[in-house]
Order: C-alpha cells, then structure tokens, then sequence
C-alpha cells in the first residue's frame, strides 16, 4: 500500500502543480474538484472498512456477521448516494458502487488510495518542499514494514480531510472566485 498510495500522490501533485504554473484555472478547478470527490469518497470507504474490521472481531455466529457485512455495504451505497446528490457536475463514483461493493474490491480500491491523505499530511508538513517530502519518505521506506505502517497509520489519523494539502488550494481558488462551487 505504502508503494501504490506514494505513486497515486506523487502523481497528483504533479498534476496540481503543472496545472498551475502554466496558468490553466479551468483544468486546475476541474482536477482540484476531482481530487477532492476521490477523497471524500475515500473517506466513505475508509469508514466502513473500519465497520468491517470491527463486525469480523465480534464474537458471534457467521450468520449474524454476514447480515452485519450487507447492512454496512447498504449504509455505504446509502451514504454515496447522499453526497453524490450534492454533486451536480462530474466527475462521479457510480460506476465504483453499481458493480457492486464487497471485500476485495473494497481492498483493491484501498491498495492505490489509502495512504494518500497521509502522504498529503507529510508534504504539508514539509511545508510544500518536495525535495525535504522526498527526504522523509525516504526515511519512512528504510523502515521495517511494522514501523511504517505504525507511522503512516499515525499520519492517516492525523488527516482531517483526506486530502487536505487540496482541499486548501481548492478553498484558496474558490476565495479567489477563480472556481466556482459545485
């Protein structure tokens, strides 16, 4: 996970930063608004797999743990649906929950996106330096699997948005008037 989020970040700071030094507002607004949809529907992710993990360490019969797992996957469509009705333009996740959602894709979606936020909480904390980012990611990859995933865990926690470095810069252009809300 540490590898593919690193790459998924990596990939979308780039984009945010070539977008905005060659002045491109409309494409900025655009991939900005896009960043932040995945992320908040992350979140939606994130919070039922923490409602998985929790319903599989009760203590009670496979039964009662199989209608805990639909109720939770019916509360995460439900939960979609509600903030993808405050959406009125793209892009959107529909195609993500009409296939339908269960553990391995849940997994596979968490594989590329999980540890994202917390990549966006350490450049934010390197104060936008991608040079010192590198530096401590660096670090973080020298350690044992163990300790990194204690440490990206802890910078996980510490997100408040899932992606707040864009969440900022996305707030900054619609101050500006330079994107319009959604």
């Amino acid at each position: 996970m540490f590898n593919e989020s690193f790459a998924n970040f990596v990939e979308q700071e780039g984009t945010y930063r070539w977008l905005n030094s060659i002045g491109n507002t409309e494409a900025l607004c655009e991939f900005s608004n896009s960043v932040n949809r995945r992320a908040e529907v992350q979140q939606l992710l994130l919070q039922s797999r923490r409602r998985l993990e929790a319903a599989y360490l009760q203590e009670t019969e496979s039964g009662e743990k199989r209608r805990a797992k639909r109720e939770i996957f019916a509360a995460l469509d439900q939960d979609y649906r509600k903030l993808r009705a405050t959406w009125q333009t793209p892009p959107f996740f529909d195609g993500w929950f009409e296939a339908g959602l269960n553990n391995a894709r849940l997994a596979a979606l968490a594989t590329y996106e999980s540890y994202v936020p917390a990549f966006a909480v350490l450049l934010s904390r390197q104060n936008g330096d991608l040079i010192a980012f590198y530096r401590v990611v660096f670090d973080l990859a020298s350690l044992d699997a163990e300790e990194r995933t204690t440490a990206m865990d802890e910078l996980l926690e510490s997100a408040l948005t899932g992606a707040e470095a864009y969440a900022d810069s996305v707030s900054d252009l619609l101050a500006d008037g330079k994107c319009s809300a959604d």
